[in-house]
């Protein structure tokens, strides 16, 4: 706390630590400082734009699962449409039950086959 006063007099130490914090985990390497952070003089700031990135990320998380949900529905309603499509070709062509042969009816059949 002292020395952030010291350091960085006019600021709240508190915000300050958790400014440094919260740029700790989103920054964590090299490679991710390098276009540069927010200065730790401006705590408010630095918790404002990492929230706001935060934010965005959900709600591309969200849309993103929100047009996956919606492209497997149109895939599963795509494929219900074809199957029904098959199905009344086929019930075009055969139409009622299948009927089913007994002993007696094939005994019939043989009996009377010309």
């Amino acid at each position: 706390k002292t020395f952030i006063e010291a350091v960085l007099p006019g600021t709240d130490p508190k915000l300050v630590q958790a400014a440094l914090y919260a740029q700790g985990l989103r920054y964590h390497s090299a490679r991710d400082r390098s276009a540069g952070v927010t200065p730790l003089s401006q705590p408010e700031r630095i918790l404002r734009e990492l929230a706001q990135e935060q934010r965005h990320l959900a709600y591309l998380e969200v849309l993103q699962a929100k047009l996956q949900a919606d492209a497997a529905g149109a895939r599963a309603e795509l494929r219900s449409n074809k199957r029904l499509a098959v199905l009344a070709q086929f019930h075009a062509t055969h139409r009622g039950f299948p009927r089913l042969f007994d002993h007696a009816v094939v005994a019939d059949l043989n009996q009377n086959r010309p």
